[in-house]
C-alpha cells in the first residue's frame, strides 16, 4: 500500500501562469528574451484558454497585437524561476499550448520547445541562441519533442520531471522560426501550471485483512 503527500503549487495556472496577476509578462514573474521584432507578449489576441489573458508571440507587440509571427532565424525566449521546496523531488508541469509552424516529424523548423534545468545548468537565456537540447523536456502532445502543426485549439500537456530540493530550476519556453519561410500562427500558451510533490513512499506497516 501507499500513502498520500500534500503538494506545493510553484506556478499557478490562475496566478503567474494564467497571466492574471498583470497585464504584462513581467507583473507575472516572467521573463522574456526578444529578439528586435517577434516578440513574447501577454494579451487576449489568440483567445485566452481561460481567464483574462495568455502568452503569445507576436510581431506587432508595440501596437495593437497580432498573433503572428515575420521574422525567419530567430528565437524568443520565456522564462521562469523557482526554487524545490525540501523534501519534494518530483515536479509536475502542465500547460494549455497551440501553434502552428513547420516541419513534420523530426524537423526541426518553426516550433515551441520547452526546458527545464537549474539556474546554473541554464544561464540566462539569450534571443537567437538556442538552448541545449540536454535540458529540453517534453510530453505525449509533441512531435519528436517539439509542439507544433496545431493551432485551432489548445492542447493539454503534462510532463513529470525530478528536482533537487533546495535548488532553483529554470522553466523555459522557446519559440523558434527556422532560416525560410513563415508559418503562422506561432506559439501560444495558457494555465501554465508547475507543482512540487514528496515522492510515494510504501507504506511501513500495511493493513492485513
Amino acid at each position: 500500500s501507499f500513502v498520500t503527500n500534500a503538494q506545493t503549487t510553484l506556478i499557478s495556472s490562475t496566478g503567474d501562469g494564467g497571466f492574471e496577476n498583470g497585464t504584462t509578462l513581467a507583473a507575472n514573474n516572467w521573463t522574456a528574451v526578444n529578439s528586435s521584432t517577434d516578440s513574447w507578449t501577454a494579451g487576449t489576441t489568440p483567445t485566452v484558454s481561460a481567464g483574462a489573458r495568455c502568452a503569445f508571440i507576436s510581431s506587432t507587440s508595440g501596437g495593437a497585437q497580432t498573433w503572428t509571427y515575420s521574422q525567419v532565424s530567430s528565437i524568443q525566449h520565456m522564462y521562469y524561476d523557482v526554487t524545490i521546496p525540501a523534501g519534494e523531488t518530483i515536479v509536475t508541469l502542465a500547460f494549455k499550448w497551440k501553434a502552428g509552424g513547420e516541419g513534420t516529424t523530426t524537423s526541426d523548423w518553426d516550433n515551441l520547445k520547452v526546458f527545464w534545468g537549474t539556474t546554473t545548468a541554464i544561464a540566462a537565456p539569450v534571443a537567437n541562441t538556442a538552448l541545449s537540447s540536454t535540458f529540453q523536456i517534453s510530453g505525449p502532445g509533441a512531435i519528436s519533442g517539439m509542439y507544433k502543426l496545431s493551432s485551432t485549439t489548445y492542447n493539454n500537456e503534462t510532463i513529470t520531471v525530478s528536482g533537487v530540493p533546495g535548488s532553483t530550476y529554470r522553466l523555459v519556453f522557446s519559440w523558434k522560426s527556422d532560416i525560410t519561410d513563415i508559418a503562422n500562427p506561432p506559439a501560444a500558451l495558457d494555465e501554465i501550471s508547475l507543482t512540487s510533490r514528496v515522492a510515494l513512499t510504501p507504506d511501513a506497516a500495511p493493513i492485513n485483512y
